[in-house]
């Protein structure tokens, strides 16, 4: 009996059961548990899933519903924060006006707590994961995270990798040209060049990610060796219109240039529609003097010049250009307009991708992109109003671009052995009942 005793108590504590799936032809070598969770991090890089960061199973399976604990995660730079702990539980919809004070909502959706099953696998684990990104441990996202529900899951880390992870831009080439860069839809950038006889030199490109955190009443000095000068990027406004003021009439508040000033707007919620704009003081000399003041807006396609030891140079506020991998030649551009109008009907573009010394045809269309190397190209402009015709490429580099597809697939697969469970359980049930009533039927004969 003692035995008995402790082979129960070490098979409890120390034994594992889970199960491995393979197909014909494969080869495996891992299990997965029947009945312990933990929570998988993975960098997603070009639609494929890097060598994922792992939660220690033991430091979640003793979290109470009450109790949180913190994961630091330096390879990835972010912390997560795991907190109300369910060992069985729900993911049901609710109405985050109608949520009370102690159900955390998120898109919608909460979880339920549910008693446990003494059937450990029948047991689906839930909890809330915040993550904490930068420096200053900034809140960038609160998560629902259910084990029954590995497809929701997946849409959810697709939707935080796509929103602070992915690009979107535009590429612009006429027939015959070739590109190999793209402009972003919205993200701006201050490019600084020298003018030489009304020509641009190589632009100093101010970085996109320390500006767009800017705040109105805050400022950010930049330092410019290479040219002798200093910028001081203040007033940020993610949306904004340049306006015509009276130098006599502008108000203490109001920073007027040469009869202009910014007006502050509400930002608008489809981004590419926002136009920034900011106040740039420029500085020069070991004294660094104020040399200059000047208004920047994203609407102003021509740059502000300034004079400094003699040499002109341009700023402008213009959308992030970002380099691509490969180039594309734009071979045939085809397109037709709507009768009497200049709205495209239909248009189509034969490009040529060149990557690595080779060269490869696409034929991009609407709902027929081309992928390659973690970058989508669509087709999502036409014009024929000169010489030649011109393509408008909308990119999109996205790591959880084909993450919809496979949560679907996940979905199914969830369904469908959900289904044959309760198929299973029906048809078992069955079989008692018959047998019961053949058993009876026997004893009274």
């Amino acid at each position: 009996m003692i035995s008995l005793l402790i082979a129960g108590f070490v098979s409890h504590h120390y034994s594992k059961e889970g199960i491995m799936a393979v197909y014909q032809g494969d080869t495996s070598d891992f299990a997965q548990s029947y009945t312990e969770y933990t929570i998988e991090v993975a960098e997603i890089v070009n639609g494929e899933k890097e060598k994922p960061y792992v939660l220690p199973t033991e430091h979640l399976k003793n979290l109470g519903a009450d109790q949180s604990r913190v994961f630091e995660i330096p390879e990835l730079g972010f912390e997560l924060n795991v907190s109300g702990w369910m060992r069985n539980s729900a993911r049901v919809k609710v109405d985050k006006d109608d949520a009370g004070k102690d159900v955390i909502e998120v898109d919608g959706w909460a979880l339920q707590w549910l008693k446990t099953n003494p059937t450990e696998e029948l047991n689906l684990a839930g909890c809330h994961v915040d993550v904490f990104v930068g420096g200053d441990q900034e809140k960038t996202a609160r998560l629902v995270l259910h084990g029954g529900d590995l497809s929701m899951i997946s849409l959810l880390i697709a939707g935080f990798v796509s929103h602070h992870y992915s690009k979107e831009g535009i590429m612009a080439v006429y027939q015959g040209d070739t590109s190999d860069f793209a402009q972003s839809y919205t993200e701006y950038t201050i490019e600084v060049a020298e003018i030489v006889n009304g020509e641009k030199e190589k632009p100093y490109v101010l970085p996109t990610e320390h500006l767009k955190n800017l705040g109105a009443d805050q400022s950010r000095v930049f330092e410019i060796p290479e040219l002798g000068f200093e910028l001081n990027v203040s007033g940020w406004m993610r949306n904004s219109a340049r306006v015509k003021v009276d130098k006599d009439d502008a108000g203490k508040d109001v920073i007027e240039v040469d009869g202009w000033a910014l007006q502050w707007l509400k930002t608008n919620p489809t981004e590419e529609l926002n136009l920034a704009g900011c106040h740039v003081d420029v500085f020069v000399g070991g004294d660094q003097e104020k040399t200059a003041r000047l208004v920047l807006h994203g609407g102003d396609p021509n740059a502000c010049t300034i004079t400094v030891d003699g040499k002109i140079y341009g700023l402008r506020l213009m959308r992030e250009i970002w380099p691509m991998p490969f180039q594309v030649r734009l071979d045939e551009s085809i397109g037709e307009y709507y009768p009497g109008t200049r709205k495209p009907s239909t248009f189509q573009s034969d490009i040529t991708r060149i990557a690595d010394g080779s060269e490869q045809a696409f034929r991009i269309k609407m709902n027929e992109p081309m992928r390659y190397g973690g970058y989508t190209l669509y087709q999502a402009r036409w014009e024929d109003s000169g010489d030649r015709p011109m393509s408008g490429f909308a990119i999109v580099k996205n790591p959880s671009d084909q993450w919809p597809k496979y949560s679907l697939y996940i979905s199914i697969l969830g369904l469908t052995i959900h289904f044959g469970m309760k198929l299973g359980g029906f048809v078992g049930k069955s079989s008692k009942t018959k047998n019961k009533e053949v058993s009876s039927d026997q004893a009274t004969a």
